[in-house]
């Protein structure tokens, strides 16, 4: 009998052991991705385990490509997320507004974490400059997070290390930034492909956070720091990604054409350089400050951003949290629609939509917020 149990404990050991090795591997990573990119510009790569924190980790890649059908455009991520993120654990709406979107629910770094490039490339491209553009980038971004392109940068990303030792991504607890060919055979055209890894969809909102990040740069193609003709241009394409790496969502409508984070781009373009209005808006809307309410309607910008509903105006169309049916007047029939969704975040019934404080449970706090709000919906 004794033996029989050190033999169920050892199997038991040995299969946790086994479980645990596979856990810290991503199905996929920058190096090999699944069959549907070939034809998806934003591919699931499934989940792992962080080995550290023990917490469920889940990667997309986001693929920028030559557009086949417009030879002399690119392209990023031609899948419509302004409409739905979608994972095998649960599927969440993704909050939009305008010409702006996130990638995820609201997932964002929230830690600012070191980075590595090596800007060895075969495309021709000075390293000091390759650098200094691309640090540039990211303090564009880090300067609007807080709505105001002032100089005054919000710290997201950490300091950057430069190497010449070869780099190739995964999630493997470092940042990190390169060229290379892009080989993979799911992925043609590509000129670029940006990874982040989450915690995963099957965490709250307030829990949802952006760990760790990988981009690849093809130097296969002709690339240019000064808009030469014909050229990519390393400013504009890298302005885009890194929007990527910080939350944000690409912007497949025409009226978006003048944002960074718009759909195309083409060779020689360099209009994308700088951040556009909106752009500005949807970093700042990702990072912002709990306190702010830009329309003083009693719910705070990242709770709406959450909700779905519009942080800009206190009352129209999806406007009013409270306002759950689009009256314009908040009463019994509203309580009633929050109280059928009662419950935590990742069962059947539970809808963003209706979690006030966007805390990934909706109960009797969120029903007490919308009792105190009865009445018309007041523009203040």
């Amino acid at each position: 009998m004794k033996k029989l149990l050190a033999f169920m404990v050892a199997f038991v050991a040995i299969f946790c052991a086994i479980k645990s090795a596979r856990a810290t591997q991503p199905i996929y990573s920058l190096n090999h991705l699944p069959p549907e990119a070939a034809t998806q510009d934003k591919v699931y790569l499934g989940k792992t385990t962080d080995p550290k924190t023990g917490r469920e980790v889940e990667g997309y890649a986001y693929i920028t490509r030559k557009n086949s059908s417009a030879p002399n455009s690119i392209q990023s991520q031609t899948t419509n997320q302004t409409n739905q993120a979608t994972s095998s654990a649960q599927s969440q709406t993704v909050p939009q507004t305008g010409c702006y979107g996130f990638i995820g629910s609201l997932d964002k770094i929230k830690q600012a974490k070191p980075w590595v490039m090596n800007p060895t490339n075969n495309a021709g491209l000075d390293e000091n400059t390759v650098y200094n553009i691309y640090s540039a980038n990211i303090n564009k971004w880090q300067d609007a997070a807080d709505g105001k392109v002032d100089g005054n940068l919000k710290t997201i990303t950490g300091p950057v290390t430069i190497t010449h030792n070869p780099l190739t991504g995964g999630y493997n607890g470092q940042n990190e930034v390169f060229f290379g060919p892009i080989n993979d055979p799911n992925l043609p055209n590509s000129v670029a492909v940006t990874v982040v890894y989450s915690y995963g969809s099957s965490f709250s909102p307030n829990m949802r956070e952006i760990v760790e990040w990988d981009s690849q740069i093809d130097d296969r193609y002709s690339w240019s720091t000064t808009g030469e003709p014909g050229k990519l241009d390393f400013e504009n394409v890298t302005v885009h990604e890194i929007g990527e790496i910080f939350g944000m969502a690409v912007q497949p409508n025409s009226a978006c054409s003048n944002q960074a984070m718009y759909q195309y781009s083409a060779p020689e373009d360099i209009s994308h350089r700088n951040l556009g209005t909106q752009d500005i808006t949807g970093i700042w809307q990702l990072y912002v400050d709990h306190t702010v309410d830009t329309d003083h309607d009693g719910f705070p910008d990242y709770a709406e951003q959450y909700m779905n509903t519009d942080p800009f105006n206190a009352c129209g169309p999806n406007a009013f949290p409270a306002d759950a049916n689009g009256s314009t007047n908040v009463n019994s029939t509203d309580l009633l629609m929050f109280a059928k969704h009662f419950g935590n975040f990742g069962a059947t019934n539970y809808d963003p939509r209706f979690d006030t404080n966007a805390n990934g449970s909706i109960n009797s706090t969120d029903l007490l917020q919308v009792a105190n709000k009865f009445g018309p919906c007041r523009i203040p």
